[in-house]
């Protein structure tokens, strides 16, 4: 578990300079909120756990010069990408702030390089997966694709 998040701590780095590159301005991480609880004394001290309380829409927010929101989930895996890699609540987010006039992308971190997908993604849905070559051709680079002006 803490390679796994080490990894995907390292991709969303990433993802955080490709979306900057795009012309998404204040890219910001959207932290997960917890809460500390009081657990129990051994030994008379006291111990403390975490529980993850809220569920947040994405892994990072910013904005386009032109005022709209861009939500962006980061995926960093090996594997194709597959509807099972999101968290149930995921798709619905990215679906609802397109919804609302704004960008969502999923930035997928490979092996084979970063690769922004505009939500929705052409054909991607519950047990359909992408492939890196096919991320390749949907993969958007200049900020006039993110806006949707190519």
């Amino acid at each position: 578990m803490a390679n796994s998040s080490r990894i995907g701590k390292a991709g969303e780095s990433l993802a955080a300079g490709v979306l900057g590159r795009l012309g998404v301005h204040m890219v910001e991480p959207i932290a997960t909120p917890f809460k500390i609880i009081k657990s129990r004394r051994i030994n008379g001290q006291t111990w403390y756990r975490i529980k993850w309380s809220d569920k947040v829409s994405a892994d990072h927010t910013g904005l386009l010069s032109d005022g709209r929101r861009v939500l962006a989930e980061v995926k960093t895996v090996e594997h194709n990408l597959r509807w099972s890699d999101f968290k149930t609540h995921q798709p619905g987010r990215l679906t609802m702030n397109v919804l609302g006039q704004g960008i969502s992308v999923v930035v997928w971190v490979h092996s084979t390089g970063v690769k922004v997908l505009k939500w929705p993604i052409d054909g991607f849905k519950p047990g359909k997966g992408i492939t890196p070559e096919r991320a390749e051709e949907l993969s958007i680079s200049t900020e006039a694709e993110l806006h949707g002006l190519v």
